[in-house]
C-alpha cells in the first residue's frame, strides 16, 4: 500500500525539544509572553503543566512556618487556600489532617460567596495580622467579577507584604498591565480559555527571585529559579537556552504556546476583554 510512498529523512524529521527552531519559538514566546502581560519581570516564562502548575511553582516560595493571608470568595480562591495550607504546614500539622491541613500561620479571610475582596477588606486584615505574604484571585470565573488588584497592591506595599494573585486568565479576559501593581511579587496565570494545556504563565518579581534564593523552596519541578533557567532565564538575564536544567518536554507544545501568544497579540486584549464581556453578560 506504501510502496509508492516516498519520504525523504529530512521531509520526516520531527525536531527534537532543543534543536533551533524549538528554542527560537521558546526565546519569542517568552518575550511575547511578557508583552502579553504588560511587565518588565525577567522571570516571566511559561510552567511546564497544566492549569495549577503555574499556581504551585508560585507558592513553593511560601514555606511552613511563614505567616500567610489567603482571601476567598469563591471555588478558586478557596483551592489556593487549600493549596496554601498544604504548601505550608510543618509535619505535624500534616499528620493531625493529612488532606486538609490547618497551620496556625496560614490565616484564612473569607469573603461571603458572590461579594468581591475590597482594598478595604485587605487592609484591614493585613493592618491586623501583618503577614509576610497575602494571596487573592483576580478574576473569580465562577462570580464573574474582578477582585480589587490596586488596592490589594496598595496594601501590601503599606504593610511590608508580598502579594501574590492567581490571576486566573489576564491573558484572556483582562486589559491590564501587571506591572501596574507593584505590591504584587508574584502572578500565576491559567491555561483555561485561550492557552493551551501546556504552559501556565508565571511572572515573578526581583524582590519574589531574592527572596527565595535567601529561603530556597521545596520543589523541583516546580522551582521557580531552576524552571526559568529551562527558558534560558540565568542569574536575571536572558541567556542562550540550554540543558542545564533538563526538562523534558513537547516541541508541540512550544509550538502551541508561541502560536496562542501571537495570535492573542494580534487581536490585542482590548478586543479579547470586550468579547469576556460579552459572553459573561450572556
Amino acid at each position: 500500500m506504501f510502496d509508492s510512498l516516498e519520504i525523504s529523512n529530512t521531509q520526516a524529521a520531527v525536531p527534537d525539544h532543543l534543536k533551533s527552531d524549538v528554542l527560537r519559538g521558546m526565546r519569542e514566546a517568552k518575550l511575547m509572553l511578557r508583552q502579553a502581560l504588560g511587565t518588565q519581570n525577567i522571570h516571566t516564562f511559561g510552567m511546564t503543566g497544566t492549569v495549577w502548575s503555574g499556581i504551585d511553582c508560585m507558592l513553593s516560595a511560601v514555606l511552613s512556618g511563614d505567616k500567610a493571608i489567603i482571601f476567598v470568595n469563591d471555588t478558586l480562591s478557596n483551592i489556593d487556600g487549600l493549596a496554601h495550607r498544604i504548601q505550608a504546614s510543618s509535619r505535624s500539622d500534616l499528620t493531625a489532617n493529612p488532606m486538609n491541613p490547618t497551620p496556625d500561620n496560614i490565616i484564612i479571610i473569607n469573603t461571603p460567596h458572590g461579594e468581591p475582596v475590597s482594598g478595604e477588606i485587605v487592609e484591614a486584615a493585613l493592618a491586623t495580622y501583618r503577614p509576610k505574604w497575602a494571596m487573592m484571585t483576580h478574576w473569580e470565573t465562577g462570580l464573574g467579577g474582578i477582585n480589587d488588584v490596586k488596592g490589594f497592591s496598595d496594601a501590601c506595599i503599606k504593610h511590608d507584604t508580598m502579594g501574590l494573585i492567581d490571576a486566573v486568565s489576564p491573558l484572556e479576559i483582562a486589559n491590564f498591565s501587571i506591572d501596574d501593581y507593584p505590591g504584587v511579587v508574584g502572578w500565576a496565570s491559567c491555561p483555561q480559555l485561550y492557552l493551551p494545556l501546556s504552559y501556565a504563565p508565571v511572572s515573578l518579581t526581583d524582590k519574589y527571585i531574592e527572596t527565595i534564593k535567601k529561603t530556597g523552596v521545596y520543589s523541583y519541578v516546580h522551582h521557580p529559579i531552576l524552571e526559568a533557567s529551562h527558558w534560558g532565564i540565568i542569574d536575571g538575564v536572558d541567556s542562550e537556552i540550554t540543558s542545564t536544567y533538563y526538562r523534558a518536554h513537547s516541541r508541540y507544545a512550544v509550538s502551541a504556546f508561541h502560536e496562542t501568544l501571537r495570535t492573542l497579540l494580534k487581536h490585542g486584549r482590548v478586543t479579547l476583554e470586550e468579547r469576556f464581556r460579552q459572553r459573561v453578560a450572556a
